[in-house]
């Protein structure tokens, strides 16, 4: 049994990084920030909840397509690109989609 969900297990691994591949190569944008900036922020929650409960060990539960990612950043916490503040701030310039000029009527 250990075996077939270690084999499947790795399968998924696989299917998932190559969607996330796909998503970077075709949205940076999206992929930063549903991804990128999110593995950052997971950790520093991970983090900021075993300092705040003075415990030995967190669990932090997190879907498959983040653990690459939080495990670069708990191996180089000073890979991190963003700030804190900049993680959390909710109306962020870079989250507001620009907006598309209006096409004039061409005379006819």
């Amino acid at each position: 049994v250990n075996a077939n969900l270690a084999r499947v297990a790795a399968a998924d691994a696989g299917d998932i990084s190559d969607l996330l591949s796909l998503l970077g190569e075709r949205s940076p944008g999206a992929y930063r920030v549903l991804v990128a900036e999110r593995d950052q922020y997971l950790l520093w929650s991970a983090r900021d909840s075993k300092a705040a409960r003075e415990v030995d060990s967190v669990l932090a539960v997190v879907g498959a397509g983040h653990l690459p990612g939080i495990r670069e950043y708990f191996d180089y916490p000073g890979k991190g690109r963003w700030t804190r503040e900049e993680l959390i701030t909710v109306g962020n310039q870079r989250f507001r989609r620009k907006k598309k000029r209006k096409k004039e009527a061409v005379p006819s």
